[in-house]
């Protein structure tokens, strides 16, 4: 394995980023199962493992010309692609995710169990409408975060708003939300 040996890996990058592919093939080899690793621990779908690690080499072959030595080891830039490739992943499945399940447009609402239709019907009425109570700059701010899938350091900065901010108007409309879900919650359950 040549993640170890950074004097390798910085040449193999050199080498990548003057089209060199035999150096290309021997940097993935050399580092295929140790960055396997490290994007496991991040995205837990096999064939999402699997793209991401494919989209990190891609990356090397066009963008190798670019590491600088100066900024950090090779291995800490591989680790970096990595690990921002594979957070992209995670958010990206998480936000088609949460389109499908939250958006009435895309799919409506199929109950996994028909005796409990009425209730999940219900509870997903009444988020929608604790949604749509909330003031126009909570809600912006739950669908950044949660349908988005932005951390609120991310909302901070692209809000402009102060990250202490984000956080207490976030756990205000989330409160607002867990009271709108909880009322009326004594319906009757269909027999």
């Amino acid at each position: 394995m040549i993640a170890g040996k950074p004097a390798l890996l910085m040449d193999l990058l050199r080498r990548a980023g003057h089209g060199d592919e035999p150096a290309l093939r021997d940097l993935q080899q050399g580092t295929r199962t140790w960055l396997a690793h490290y994007i496991r621990r991040i995205v837990k779908d096999r064939c999402d493992q699997e793209e991401v690690l494919q989209d990190v080499y891609t990356y090397i072959w066009l963008h190798a010309a670019e590491y600088r030595g100066e900024r950090g080891t090779p291995l800490a830039w591989l680790c970096v692609l990595a690990r921002s490739r594979a957070l992209d992943r995670v958010r990206r499945t998480w936000r088609q995710r949460a389109a499908v399940e939250f958006d009435d447009q895309v799919r409506p609402i199929v109950p996994a169990d028909p005796l409990n239709e009425p209730a999940e019907v219900w509870q997903h009425s009444r988020l929608r409408t604790g949604l749509r109570e909330l003031p126009a700059s909570q809600r912006r701010l739950i669908d950044m975060a949660f349908f988005d899938g932005f951390s609120h350091s991310e909302i901070a900065k692209r809000t402009g708003l102060p990250l202490g901010t984000v956080k207490t108007k976030i756990r205000a409309a989330l409160v607002r939300l867990r009271e709108k879900m909880s009322e009326g919650c004594s319906l009757p359950r269909a027999a």
